[in-house]
């Protein structure tokens, strides 16, 4: 889970920055998990990760039967703005 975690933030951030902003543009996160009790016990993973680049988001934590891919644990959509 932590890696997955650190994986979609890294291509969160390369996201972003395509679209010439940086993380701490982010002003919303919704974060989908499959296994809703194993990313509370990570969260802290995520919320360093978002902390270091200075990224304070409002957020959403939800639980799915699936994700696009079964091998995937998570999913991180966010928005950003200026």
């Amino acid at each position: 889970m932590a890696g997955q975690m650190k994986l979609a933030l890294r291509r969160l951030g390369e996201t972003v920055a395509e679209g010439g902003m940086t993380m701490a543009d982010v002003v919303q996160i919704r974060v989908s998990t499959t296994d809703l009790a194993t990313c509370k016990a990570r969260y802290a993973v995520l919320l360093d990760a978002l902390a270091a680049v200075d990224c304070r988001p409002a957020s959403l934590l939800a639980e799915v039967s699936a994700l696009s891919d079964e091998d995937m644990l998570i999913e991180i959509e966010a928005v950003a703005m200026r």
